[in-house]
This record gives C-alpha cells, sequence and structure tokens, in this order.
C-alpha cells in the first residue's frame, strides 16, 4: 500500500532532468505563453488527410523545409516523441510547464505541429494539466477518435445514463479537466469539421478562405487568449450538473 502510494506521488525533478526527458518547449512569437511540437509526419489522421485536395492538411505548414531541414527543429521534435513512453514523461511536463507558464504568460498550447498519438497520450495529457491546475491548456487535434474514447472511458455507463441521452455531449465535455480546452479542428478548408455526437458540446474551429465559409476572424494577443483558451463548454457541464439526476452527479464528477 504504502510503495503503490509512492509511486502516484510527484516526482522531484530539475528543470534539465525535464529536459531531458521530454525535450524543451517552444515559445511561438504569435501566442502568449509557451508550446510543444511533435514531427506532424507523424501525424496519423493528418497522414491520411494529406493527399486529399482541399484539405487543411494537404498545405500544413509544418511540412515545409524550415520544418523537414532545420537541424535543431527536427532534433527538438524527435526528442519530444521519443519521450512520450518515458515513465516519468508526466512528471518531466509538468516540471517544464510550472516553470516557464506563470502569469501573465500562464497559457500553454499543445501540438503547435504534430497530434495525438493515442488515447492514452492523451490521458497522460490530462494528467498533465490536472497537476498545473493554474495554467489554461489548449489543445488543437483532428484526431477526433482519440478524444472519444477517453471520453467515453470518463463517462458514466450508458446503462447508468437512462433516459438522459441528450446529456451525453455535455458529459463527455465534463469529462476533461475545466483548465484543458480541446478544439476540434476542421479537416477540409472552408468546411465544419465533422464530429461525433458524443463529441458535439466541444468548441471546434476551421479553415477558411476570403470566398468561403463566413466567420469572425481570428484575433491575435489578448483576444487570442479570449478566443483561444475559452471554454464554451463549461456551460455543457454546468447543464450536466444541473439536470443530472442528483443520485449520480457525485459519480459524474
Amino acid at each position: 500500500m504504502i510503495a503503490a502510494r509512492r509511486r502516484r506521488l510527484p516526482i522531484a525533478m530539475s528543470l534539465r532532468e525535464a529536459e531531458d526527458i521530454a525535450g524543451r518547449l517552444g515559445k511561438p512569437s504569435k501566442l502568449p505563453g509557451y508550446s510543444y511540437g511533435l514531427d506532424a509526419r507523424r501525424c496519423r489522421r493528418g497522414g491520411q488527410m494529406r493527399g486529399v485536395p482541399g484539405s487543411v492538411c494537404s498545405t500544413c505548414y509544418a511540412l515545409n523545409d524550415f520544418y523537414a531541414t532545420w537541424t535543431p527543429v527536427a532534433k527538438g521534435h524527435s526528442k519530444r516523441h521519443d519521450g512520450l513512453e518515458h515513465p516519468l514523461w508526466v512528471d518531466a511536463m509538468v516540471t517544464l510547464i510550472a516553470h516557464h507558464c506563470r502569469p501573465p504568460n500562464h497559457y500553454f498550447r499543445w501540438h503547435d505541429s504534430g497530434d495525438l498519438q493515442s488515447p492514452e497520450h492523451l490521458e497522460r495529457i490530462i494528467d498533465v494539466c490536472r497537476r498545473t491546475p493554474d495554467v489554461r491548456h489548449w489543445l488543437p487535434t483532428r484526431e477526433y477518435a482519440d478524444v472519444a474514447e477517453v471520453a467515453r472511458r470518463r463517462m458514466l455507463p450508458a446503462s447508468m445514463l437512462g433516459t438522459i441521452v441528450d446529456l451525453i455531449p455535455a458529459l463527455a465535455a465534463a469529462a476533461f479537466p475545466p483548465n484543458l480546452v480541446i478544439r476540434l479542428s476542421a479537416e477540409m478548408v472552408d468546411s465544419e469539421p465533422v464530429v461525433p455526437m458524443e463529441l458535439s458540446a466541444l468548441p471546434t474551429s476551421t479553415v477558411q478562405t476570403a470566398a468561403g465559409l463566413p466567420s469572425d476572424r481570428m484575433p491575435s494577443g489578448r483576444s487570442a487568449r479570449q478566443c483561444l483558451w475559452s471554454m464554451p463548454r463549461v456551460l455543457g457541464r454546468a447543464r450536466a450538473q444541473r439536470e443530472l439526476p442528483a443520485a449520480l452527479r457525485e459519480d459524474a464528477q
């Protein structure tokens, strides 16, 4: 019992030790805070969409010569990918984010290049977010299946939901930490993302041309913080807690 409890405790780790495991964080010039990127050539859904004309991934910025040929970027992506399976990866990321992401730059973007590698990868990211509650995390992704799988694992069993199936999207949104915004990114330019029903309460993002769908322009600076890291799904969380039968509320938290 004591040994098991010790394994769950946070590991004291220096910044250098954390970087040796997870690699260094990025510092985007157009966004506040820090970021974390992987090699876009390892994207699973993106790899399928790369050859589809009109898809966002067909013109991916993370596949240009700068990302593909500049040695420091390539080495950084490789090191971060190798570290994903390290048993102390979560502790390393918590150490890095806690060190760098302090107010007023307490914002963190997951995958300024690359994407989720598996549902287990998302589970570990969730652990990092829970252990850095004062940091606002933004995770754009096209790996809808991974998000849906993790949401199903964390939701109440269908047999317990009974007649409140219409609350499944809100419950799925509530399955993720309140300081993590998962944005489902559209696959095609000038098109809305087509997402699983249980993820319909999560925010989405699109890529649009001047002749495409009407939309608000994506702002930068302070307005970007309000937009990219905003959490409209909190309304879904509140509705789920309000309408869920009292006997099930505690289990849904």
